[in-house]
Order: structure tokens, then C-alpha cells, then sequence
């Protein structure tokens, strides 16, 4: 009897080792194909990288005069402003965030990640996005269009709210800015990543090897 209680007890924790193995399976999957969605949005995009200040904003204009629209769906320049208290005018909150000034059109930098209203416009220059965690942190929601934050001592709308927690404020550039680096979405992703490089290199300068191509990733 004794025997077949154990035979019995083996079979059960052998089915409970199978079942648990399979939903680890299935986790792992699951995790994978998000990544794999995840990464899909940046596949039509490529990213450079300079020295501080290392890209004019001049470099702009000259970049899509040269494509004329055949390869660039978008394009920006963006330059990281380092860490500023950012406050909400009718909360009163304040907390430090990473402020990111923008040139162009802010898709080619956040692809999909505007998750609620929209991106700014070139035309807007008192206007921001906010990413989810410091929208949640100023007003204590995500749904603020049309609030209003304080930020390096300048009044700004909030058009959007950006995807993710890392407390970011992106921000239209003022005029004479230096920028860190350019961002393109190209118009197909299969379109060739070396053609778009070489193309912003001959305009804004070679990168040293700085540059990320999201068809890779």
C-alpha cells in the first residue's frame, strides 16, 4: 500500500513539475512577443549622436531641404537639458525631472509613445509632453491636455502625455539652441538604415559611431 501511495505521490509532483514548467514556458513567451512588439515601434527609425551642442539648429532645415521627403517620413533634433524642477500651476507640486528640448516633429524621437492627446506642433513654442510617472506625480493623473506646468522658469501647456515613469518633460528648442543629436523615422522600415545615415552624416557630420538603427533591435 505503502508503495502505491508513493508511486502515486511521485506521479502527482511529476505533473505538478510538468504544469509548472509549461506556465513558465508560456511567461517567457508572453514576455517575449511584448518585447518584440515593443521593439517593432522602433524599427522605421534611426538616432545619431554628437558632442553637447554638437548639432546646429540649422541643421534641421538642411537635413529635409536634402531628403525633400523621399526617405523621412519625420525628423527632429533634441538636445538633453539635464534635470529641472517641473510644477504644476494648479496642483502645486514639484518634482525634478529630465527636461529634453525638441526641434521638428517629436515622432521621430517618441515613435508611438504618446500614449493620450498629442505631440506638439513645430508652430508651438509654449507647449510640452509629459511621460505618464510625472503626470501622475504633478496632478495625480494621466488625462492633463490642457494643464499647465512651470519648467526652467517658463510657462508651458501640456499637449501629451508620453509613455513611460523616468519623469520627462520634452519641451519645443528656442532659437539658437546646440543639439545632442537627430532622430528620423524613415518612410518604410525595410528602406535602407545605411542610405539614411550617410544622408544625416553629410548634413550634420560624421558621428564617430554614435548612432543607434532600430531595424536592428
Amino acid at each position: 500500500m505503502g508503495g502505491i501511495d508513493q508511486a502515486m505521490k511521485t506521479k502527482l509532483q511529476n505533473k505538478i513539475l510538468c504544469l509548472t514548467m509549461c506556465l513558465l514556458i508560456l511567461l517567457a513567451n508572453i514576455h517575449a512577443v511584448k518585447c518584440l512588439a515593443i521593439l517593432n515601434e522602433y524599427a522605421d527609425r534611426i538616432f545619431v549622436c554628437y558632442p553637447k551642442d554638437g548639432a546646429s539648429a540649422s541643421a534641421l532645415g538642411q537635413l529635409q531641404e536634402n531628403d525633400k521627403g523621399e526617405r523621412f517620413s519625420e525628423a527632429a533634433l533634441w538636445k538633453s537639458a539635464g534635470e529641472v524642477k517641473v510644477s504644476a500651476e494648479n496642483t502645486g507640486r514639484g518634482k525634478k525631472a529630465g527636461l529634453y528640448q525638441i526641434q521638428g516633429q517629436p515622432g521621430a524621437v517618441f515613435g508611438n509613445g504618446c500614449v493620450c492627446g498629442r505631440y506638439f506642433t513645430e508652430e508651438e513654442s509654449a507647449a510640452c509632453m509629459l511621460d505618464q510617472g510625472l503626470a501622475r506625480e504633478l496632478f495625480g493623473s494621466e488625462k492633463v491636455s490642457g494643464m499647465e506646468v512651470e519648467a526652467n522658469g517658463k510657462i508651458y501647456q501640456v499637449t501629451g502625455i508620453l509613455k513611460g515613469n523616468l519623469s520627462v518633460c520634452a519641451v519645443p528648442a528656442g532659437e539658437n539652441t546646440g543639439f545632442d543629436g537627430a532622430a528620423v523615422r524613415k518612410q518604410k522600415a525595410a528602406q535602407s538604415s545605411a542610405q539614411a545615415f550617410s544622408l544625416v552624416e553629410t548634413v550634420l557630420g560624421s558621428t564617430d559611431g554614435q548612432k543607434v538603427d532600430g531595424q536592428l533591435y
